[in-house]
């Protein structure tokens, strides 16, 4: 137990850096973000990163912890709980985020940096949600097979039988825990904002993408643009990299 929380306290740490060097990675190239408390009387919770264009607002959200040994080592049960909590736990948030700013008309933010109050409002403006993680998670990055895991985790859900321990089953019900939240916040949306596909703007990156799409950019809007490249894109690669330079090389075009 003393050992697990050790190394939850070293992911937490890790995380932590992680986020700060991002930040400094988006400000060395001049693209401006917003971080901090949400302000709400209904929601709580941090908002990583928010970054506004002038046609888009992207929430980014960062998977805190990387796979548990078990997992890495091939274990079924363990590799499905760390996968699913390390997607909808960030995803999840984004959806929260959006879901504010319809329900409330905007989204309240105590910056972190100087404490002052942003107001995030849409404006028309396309809103899209992004789930980082630490790890390279290959073809679980396609828009596609991304999209397809999240609307198995809203339409389906999860058990496991008697005779598994209790830190799988506490882990299951967090996993249902996050589901609930999901279409808690889908179904709003999709009432308020008559979404058709309320899957379609969610996706699923590696740290290692973003970097490369913020070395890509030097604005906001560029950044908007630049990590988006690839959206309407999939091949049978099932390789963000080859997608994302195919898209930038149509467009040089």
């Amino acid at each position: 137990s003393i050992f697990r929380n050790k190394i939850e306290n070293l992911d937490e740490m890790l995380g932590k850096k992680i986020e700060d060097y991002l930040k400094k990675k988006f400000t060395e190239k001049g693209i401006t973000f917003i971080s901090g408390e949400i302000i709400s009387k209904t929601e709580q919770g941090e908002c990583d990163i928010i970054i506004e264009s002038s046609r888009r607002i992207i929430f980014i959200e960062l998977k805190k912890k990387v796979l548990t040994a078990k997992a890495r080592s091939g274990y079924p049960i363990n590799l499905f709980v760390d996968l699913s909590l390390g997607f909808l736990n960030p995803i999840v948030q984004t959806y929260r985020n959006e879901y504010l700013i319809v329900a409330d008309g905007k989204l309240s933010v105590k910056q972190s940096s100087d404490g002052t109050v942003i107001d995030i409002t849409r404006n028309d403006r396309d809103i899209e949600r992004i789930a980082v993680s630490k790890m390279e998670y290959n073809s679980f990055t396609d828009e596609m097979i991304s999209r397809n895991l999240l609307c198995s985790y809203y339409k389906n859900s999860f058990s496991v039988g008697e005779r598994a321990g209790k830190k799988i089953k506490d882990k299951i019900s967090q996993i249902t825990g996050k589901q609930k939240k999901l279409r808690k916040y889908v179904q709003n949306l999709s009432e308020k904002d008559n979404v058709r596909d309320p899957f379609f703007n969610s996706h699923f990156r590696s740290l290692i993408q973003i970097i490369e799409v913020i070395n890509d950019s030097t604005s906001n809007e560029d950044f908007c643009e630049n990590l988006l490249k690839a959206k309407h894109i999939t091949t049978a690669s099932l390789d963000w990299y080859f997608e994302y330079e195919r898209a930038k090389s149509i467009n040089r075009v």
